[in-house]
């Protein structure tokens, strides 16, 4: 019995004079990056360097610098860091690719209006990380997200109720929408306020804005020979030669 306590004591001892692993310092790695981080490994801003152990380093195959403080890359574009050094009689080698993209891309819209649709072309650039996608907002909700150039996006005049009147050849209908042959008609709209945006991203993640607002109060928009694609709810009168109907989205 006595012979167990005594052990018991012993080990204690030992373990208690036995530092954690836990509260050892890491050393590695030993290059420390800080700065913001945007998306697909790009920074979104300058990058601050600390090295924690004595080392030279290389920034983009240039000369080799004695490291004696913290520095920071802030040219944007792509960079290859390289420090090696020498930590308790061991060497070692730490390499770095660094990807810095800053500015927000470039964005130019215009847009066509015909008497049913607006269409709208947003024409984007990044010179650094390149572009990721466009996203198309109206009156605040995101209407189609383009992930290719061309970046556009129509909008249906049809969204908000409008009637057409005229003379017109035989409608064609299908699950989704109803086009008419219109020979003369006139359309004439509710007014509304429309608010429109378009985003552009690029692929680091920085964002740019462009809005628009229109008013449209109530006119008459004449249409000649021309077949107007229209949602499938309407009331009123739609035949094969005469059309005399409010249109909506259900």
């Amino acid at each position: 019995m006595k012979r167990g306590i005594v052990v018991g004591i012993v080990c204690i001892l030992i373990c208690s004079s036995i530092p954690a692993f836990a509260s050892m310092p890491s050393r590695d790695p030993h290059v420390h990056l800080e700065g913001v981080e945007g998306t697909n490994e790009w920074y979104v801003s300058s990058v601050n360097v600390t090295i924690d152990a004595p080392a030279q380093y290389q920034l983009d195959n240039g000369s080799w610098i004695i490291y004696t403080s913290p520095f920071k890359i802030s040219i944007e574009g792509c960079h290859l860091l390289v420090a090696t050094g020498n930590y308790n009689g061991s060497n070692w080698t730490e390499e770095y690719h660094i990807n810095i993209d800053k500015t927000p891309p470039m964005i130019i819209v215009s847009k066509e209006i015909t008497p049913d649709r607006i269409i709208y072309t947003a024409v984007c650039s990044d010179n650094t990380s390149g572009m990721n996608r466009v996203e198309f907002y109206m009156n605040g909700i995101l209407r189609e997200t383009d992930l290719e150039a061309p970046y556009y996006w129509t909008y249906f005049f049809y969204t908000y109720p409008f009637t057409l009147t005229g003379v017109i050849k035989k409608p064609q209908f299908s699950e989704d929408n109803i086009a008419i042959p219109v020979i003369i008609g006139v359309i004439k709209p509710n007014r509304w306020n429309l608010s429109f945006s378009a985003i552009p991203y690029d692929n680091a993640g920085n964002n740019a804005s462009v809005q628009q607002s229109y008013y449209y109060g109530p006119f008459f928009a004449w249409v000649f020979f021309e077949t107007l694609i229209m949602p499938n709810h309407y009331k009123g009168y739609l035949g094969r030669f005469f059309v005399h109907a409010l249109f909506f989205e259900n």
